[in-house]
C-alpha cells in the first residue's frame, strides 16, 4: 500500500461524515442549546464580567496543564513518544517554572501543545469512527469519540492523584470556570448562522480530523474526509437513466 492510499483509507476511517442520526441529533442539538442559553452562556458571562482577563488567563492554562498527564498517557498508548516526551517536559516545566502550571513557559521554549485523547487512541488501534452524534452537554462526537471521552473522563490520572492533596472540589471550580471561558467561542459560532447545527457538525469534523492526523503522522485534507463517504452513493446510479436523460 502506498502512502496515499493509506492516507486515503485513514482519512475514510478517521470519520464518519454521513449524518445517520440527524433527526436525533438536530433534536438534542436544541436541547443542548436550550441548556446553554438559560444557564451556562449567562454563567459564562457573569464570569466575564467579574473575573478579569488576566486571572482567566491563568485559570485557562492552570486547566491545559492538569490536562497534560491525560495527553502523556494516550501519546504513549497511540506509539508517539516523541509526543509524550514532550507532553511530560511540558508538564514538568510548567508545573516547576510555570508556578503549578499558571504560566505556560514550555510552549515559550518551544515546547509546543500536543493532542492526545482516547478517541484518537481508538483510531489509532482501528477502530472505525461509527455515526456522528450530539452527545447531551458534551455536544458534537462520534460513538468513537463518546466513548473516548467517557474513558478520558474516567481515567483522567488526574483525577486519581490530585484530589487526595487538594480535593474534589478545587480541581472541579478550575474545570468548570476553563469550561466557561469556553462558552463565548461556541456563541460565537451560533452568530449569523443560517443553519447553526451544520456549522458546528462542519467544524468539529475539520477539527477532528486535524487531530486525528496528528495521532496517525499524517495529513488527513478535510474536503477528502468530507468527499469520501459520499461518493459511494454516486457509483450506484445506473447508467441507463442518465443516458435517458442526455437523450432528451
Amino acid at each position: 500500500m502506498d502512502s496515499q492510499t493509506r492516507q486515503n483509507a485513514l482519512a475514510v476511517r478517521a470519520l464518519d461524515t454521513r449524518d445517520q442520526w440527524e433527526e436525533a441529533n438536530r433534536a438534542q442539538f436544541e436541547r443542548n442549546k436550550f441548556v446553554n442559553d438559560i444557564a451556562i452562556s449567562p454563567a459564562a458571562r457573569t464570569y466575564r464580567t467579574i473575573v478579569p482577563q488576566p486571572l482567566r488567563d491563568r485559570i485557562d492554562t492552570g486547566s491545559n496543564n492538569l490536562d497534560e498527564p491525560r495527553i502523556f498517557a494516550n501519546n504513549l498508548l497511540q506509539g508517539r513518544f516523541d509526543a509524550a516526551h514532550k507532553t511530560f517536559g511540558r508538564f514538568l516545566v510548567n508545573s516547576i517554572l510555570g508556578l503549578g502550571g499558571l504560566f505556560d513557559v514550555a510552549s515559550l521554549g518551544g515546547l509546543e501543545r500536543q493532542s492526545g485523547d482516547f478517541g484518537q487512541t481508538l483510531f489509532v488501534w482501528g477502530f472505525e469512527s461509527g455515526p456522528y452524534w450530539v452527545m447531551p452537554v458534551f455536544g458534537p462526537a462520534n460513538v468513537r469519540d463518546g466513548i473516548g471521552r467517557i474513558v478520558d473522563i474516567a481515567g483522567d490520572p488526574i483525577q486519581w492523584i490530585l484530589p487526595k492533596w487538594v480535593g474534589e472540589w478545587p480541581l472541579t471550580g478550575v474545570s468548570v470556570a476553563a469550561g466557561l471561558g469556553q462558552v463565548e467561542l461556541l456563541d460565537d459560532l451560533q452568530q449569523g448562522s443560517v443553519d447553526p447545527y451544520a456549522r458546528f457538525r462542519s467544524t468539529y469534523l475539520q477539527n477532528r480530523a486535524g487531530e486525528l492526523a496528528q495521532a496517525a503522522g499524517i495529513t488527513i485534507v478535510p474536503e477528502l474526509v468530507e468527499a469520501e463517504p459520499a461518493a459511494a452513493p454516486a457509483a450506484k446510479k445506473p447508467r441507463g437513466k442518465s443516458k435517458a436523460k442526455r437523450q432528451r
